[in-house]
Order: C-alpha cells, then structure tokens, then sequence
C-alpha cells in the first residue's frame, strides 16, 4: 500500500482551504459590491492557493527547465497577493 507523503497532503490541504476561501469572499463580494475589500480578499487568497499549488509542483520537479517554469509563475502568482494586499490595506485603512 502506497501512502502519499504528509508534505503533500499538507500542501494539498492548504491549497484547498485557499481556494474555499476564495470562493467564499468572491460570494460575499457579490452579494455586497459595494465593498471592494471583498474582492480583493478573492484575489489574494487565489494567488495564496496557485502560490501554493506551484510550491508542491516544484518540490517534486527534478527537471532543471521545469523548474525555472514554475518559479516565473510563481513571481507572477505573488505579485497577485502583494498588489491586492496595498489597495486593501488602502482602501481598508483609509490611507493616502
């Protein structure tokens, strides 16, 4: 009986629950689109769940070219948590 690793089902549960997440704040922001907040909650927890998703791909790579692949995607899918989390902090706190 082959067993999955605890890594990857940790990992595959923290994708999960950033998706739920998501999802969740997605359907607020919906039902509420007067609160942009919500939205940009969506957005940052996507990018926490491809973030996450992208890690536990590239731990199990051993290819050198998929590798590199991954870590541009993975800029890419931090810079979709970092840009949402400044208008949030903007818009939430009342800033600038």
């Amino acid at each position: 009986m082959n067993s999955l690793p605890l890594l990857v089902v940790m990992w595959s549960m923290l994708t999960a629950v950033c998706v739920l997440l998501s999802l969740v704040q997605g359907m607020v922001w919906l039902h509420d689109r007067s609160q942009l907040t919500y939205a940009l909650s969506a957005i940052m927890a996507a990018g926490a769940a491809a973030v996450a998703a992208l890690e536990l791909i590239a731990m199990r790579t051993s290819d050198v070219d998929v590798y590199q692949t991954l870590l541009f995607w993975l800029n890419i899918a931090i810079v979709t948590i970092l840009i949402p989390m400044v208008w949030f902090v903007h818009i939430r706190l009342r800033t600038g």
